[in-house]
This record gives structure tokens, sequence and C-alpha cells, in this order.
């Protein structure tokens, strides 16, 4: 550790570089070391996290094989452009689309988050309530 002759400031090298050059350079040095991130020359633009399509597999009363997911509409409006779609493993496809998102992140956390008996309901009142073992 050092004190610089003209200001009041200690200075401790990088033990990278053993840079002093600025007081920029060691805050920058001591914030890093205080969160633990290791040094880069120029910090990575943000990158918002891409999202996988999320499929929920489940089966209905009657070991019916279903899957949920949510399917896009194109409107210009970006409010609940998402809603729920089911499709069972012969081709019959429910859309639900009074069961809406705002983003796709929505969308996948809530059916992620959804339990067997929820998709089962939800399967249940789109199909109709007559339909038995659904």
């Amino acid at each position: 550790m050092r004190r610089d002759p003209e200001s009041k400031i200690e200075q401790v090298p990088c033990s990278t570089c053993s840079s002093v050059d600025s007081l920029t350079n060691v805050t920058s040095v001591i914030a890093l070391v205080a969160t633990g991130s290791s040094l880069q020359s120029t910090p990575a633009p943000h990158q918002p996290p891409t999202l996988e399509p999320s499929m929920r597999e489940f089966a209905d009363a009657d070991g019916r094989s279903w899957s949920a997911t949510a399917a896009t509409e194109e409107t210009p409006d970006y409010k609940g452009r998402y809603h729920l779609v089911m499709e069972a493993e012969d081709g019959q496809r429910v859309e639900l689309t009074d069961i809406r998102w705002n983003s796709e992140r929505s969308a996948v956390r809530t059916i992620d988050s959804m339990s067997v008996v929820e998709l089962r309901r939800r399967l249940r009142s789109a199909t109709g309530r007559g339909t038995a073992g659904v």
C-alpha cells in the first residue's frame, strides 16, 4: 500500500497489472474484489436470458398424455399476446385463449409452476364439463 504524496488517498496496486495510475482504476479494482467479480477490460453488455419454449407434460384422468405450452398471437398490442395451449399425443389441440400472459417469461414460469391438478382442471374446463375422464 502506498500513499500518493499529492493527495491523502491510499492506493493499492492491482495484483494483476500492478497499476495505480488513477483513483478510478483503484476504486474499480476494490469494487470488483469486494463483490468477488473477476477483472475485465470492458464490461460485458447485458444480455437477457433466452427462454426455451416450455412444454409441460401431464396425463389426464384416463391416462392420456397431454402437453401444455404457450402460443403467441401476433397482435400490435403486446398485452396478453401469449395464451395457454394444450395438445394431446393424438394431435387434438385445445387453445385456452382466456388464459393470457404479457410476456413469454411469465407464460413459461406459470406453466412450469402449475400442478397436474390445475392442468387437468383447465383441460376439463376447455373441453367441456360433460367430457368424462378428462
